[in-house]
């Protein structure tokens, strides 16, 4: 007996015609915007075990080491010119895995002879956009230095509750205020340069986040400024919303006022 076959309707289906017939999805500018920040979000970068910068912050570094000298060789034959810069965790000296991509600028690059008499390589960097470690690092052909895959965060979507927007307003209006008691115990005691009396007095930035990163910036700057909150740089990377990081920016500067005047409670 020949049992016939029937051919299933799915093989009959014209895909050709199908996608002529389909429409695309009408999608707004914001939409258009979030994929195209979802396409480059997921980068692969070169690593570098520094310090905890946040973005706007700027590092001077010298090194004789063979192995720096082939990542920036790298870095300025390829098609990206940044890097990752990772800094370690405060208590376990752990590599921390959220960090700054920096640019290498090639017209920054000095080079000079080290007092070991190997060739020296100095350059500055400078934080710009924030990035968490995704996966494993490894390393590269050469075996000088680590790649990594990372997500770029800040444009992230952040969601958050009526009741946590509403904290986040407060403490966006707060800072100020704690700000000008900072300056005024900081002078008090002596324990600011001009140039930090200068930025302390610069206009805030208008955006909770970036209000943040001011704040951790300016508590714990680079160079030979003393910090006052030499942890808060991590943990600022650390923070997944605005409210977080607005929360520790004014945790900050509180425990600083607290500390500076001698444990006075700040109104």
């Amino acid at each position: 007996m020949t049992i016939k076959r029937k051919r299933s309707p799915a093989l009959n289906y014209n895909w050709e015609d199908s996608a002529e017939a389909a429409e695309p999805l009408p999608l707004s500018i914001e939409d258009l915007k979030i994929l195209s920040e979802m396409r480059t979000r997921r980068v692969t970068i070169p690593i570098v075990l520094l310090d905890s910068l946040l973005p706007g912050q700027e590092i001077l570094f010298s090194s004789s080491d063979p192995n720096f000298e082939e990542m920036i060789k790298y870095v300025l034959d390829s098609d990206s010119d940044e890097i990752g810069i990772i800094g370690f965790h405060p208590t376990t000296g752990e590599p921390l895995n959220r960090g700054v991509t920096a640019v290498v600028d090639k017209e920054k690059l000095t080079y000079g002879i080290a007092s070991n008499s190997k060739r020296l390589i100095a350059t500055s960097f400078k934080g710009v956009r924030c990035f968490e470690v995704v996966g494993k690092t490894w390393m590269d052909d050469t075996k000088s230095f680590y790649f990594s895959d990372v997500e770029i965060f800040d444009n992230r979507k952040e969601l958050l509750s009526a009741e946590l927007e509403e904290q986040v307003k407060e403490l966006h209006d707060k800072i100020p205020r704690q700000i000008e008691k900072w300056i005024e115990w900081m002078m008090k005691t002596e324990q600011i340069s001009p140039e930090r009396l200068n930025r302390a007095r610069t206009k805030l930035p208008d955006s909770p986040r970036e209000r943040a990163i001011w704040v951790g910036s300016l508590m714990n700057p680079t160079g030979n400024a003393a910090p006052v909150c030499p942890e808060i740089r991590p943990a600022m990377l650390a923070c997944r919303n605005d409210h977080d990081r607005l929360v520790l920016a004014s945790a900050a500067l509180q425990s600083s006022i607290d500390h500076l005047s001698g444990r006075q409670t700040f109104e």
